[in-house]
């Protein structure tokens, strides 16, 4: 369902600081950043690729990123969001019609007085369709085949390359290793935790305001990305019934430059998940006004590349802006329109 798409954006934002490579010539380093800490983040650096991002979500707030937008980049935003609002009810949107319908429907059973208990009964029959075990032996299998994907049949020819494939492949394997224990016991197929995570997101639902898509799509730019902080707030409180703590994975990042000059850095990111401690290399290249992942990411991920969205880098300058606002329901074949958020 399209009708939330900036909480989306989150959560890809959120994956983006995992794709890393190769390494370039030696550049000051500055003292690491922490996504987490009260400090302003600087949008000009190279570590804003990582840390912006992060802070956006930790924070849940998009309005407020917003509002610290250059006027132009502002006043594009707001002139994309009217437009895709006086598409709504034209004539000739296909698939627009039918995802409005579709995004109303969603919201209705989310907003009605009964929505908890509905949603949990609905629900709670298909616990049984999920077998920790089998995920967990899945997750293992897959950690044990991880060097086999990621080298693709060959060894990087290039040290420097080897090496960060080596920590990339310690955290691939780390968190699936330990995803694969946690799956054991966090309760997935337990119908109290399904009950009170469906809670959540009910009340994430009500704090909108509104009562369809219609409304939520015909708000101002700024009010509806005002409206989404209790959205992801909630959406963060249901992950957590199963001990995933977003938080505090995104207050753990640090990065720092360690070498490159110009347009072109790499990165050392650290970051903590599921308790342990991650160093993972990140290339960073400049497009526009905005930094952004770089295309030699992909030589240290190798075969792993496939898998990950976004681990060449951003094709165009309208890519790389660090995060995007765009309509609430896209009108079908058309490319979104987005403008850049950053402070």
């Amino acid at each position: 369902m399209r009708l939330l798409l900036a909480p989306s954006l989150a959560v890809l934002a959120l994956t983006a600081p995992l794709f890393g490579a190769d390494a370039a010539a030696p550049a000051p380093a500055p003292a690491p950043v922490a996504a987490g800490a009260p400090a302003v983040i600087d949008a000009s650096a190279p570590e804003s690729a990582v840390l912006l991002p992060a802070r956006v979500l930790k924070d849940n707030d998009f309005k407020a990123f917003f509002l610290n937008m250059p006027a132009e980049d502002q006043a594009k935003a707001q002139a994309d969001w009217k437009k895709a609002q006086e598409r709504l009810g034209q004539p000739g949107a296909d698939g627009q019609a039918q995802g409005l319908a579709e995004a109303n429907a969603f919201l209705a059973r989310l907003l009605a007085p009964d929505a908890v208990d509905a949603l949990t009964t609905e629900a709670t029959p298909k616990l049984a369709d999920f077998n920790p075990q089998e995920v967990s032996n899945g997750l293992q299998t897959m950690a044990t085949m991880l060097p086999m994907m990621m080298q693709g049949g060959a060894q990087p020819a290039n040290p420097e390359v080897a090496k960060e494939r080596a920590a990339w492949m310690a955290l691939f394997q780390g968190v699936m290793s330990d995803a694969s224990a946690w799956v054991l016991v966090a309760g997935i197929n337990d119908p109290v935790k399904l009950k009170e995570a469906i809670g959540h997101l009910v009340t994430g639902a009500k704090a909108l305001g509104v009562t369809d898509a219609n409304e939520l799509q015909k708000l101002p730019l700024e009010e509806f990305l005002g409206r989404l902080k209790p959205v992801i707030a909630a959406a963060k409180n249901a992950l957590g019934v199963y001990d995933l703590k977003l938080d505090a994975f995104l207050g753990s990042l640090t990065a720092k430059s360690v070498s490159g000059t110009g347009d072109e850095r790499l990165l050392s990111v650290d970051l903590k998940a599921f308790g342990k401690a991650y160093t993972i290399p990140l290339h960073v290249t400049k497009k526009g006004q905005h930094w952004v992942l770089s295309e030699k990411n992909g030589e240290a991920l190798g075969g792993m590349k496939q898998m990950i969205p976004g681990a060449g880098g951003p094709e165009t300058e309208a890519e790389a802006a660090p995060l995007q606002i765009q309509p609430a329901v896209q009108p079908a074949g058309e490319a979104p329109v987005a403008a850049p958020i950053t402070p």
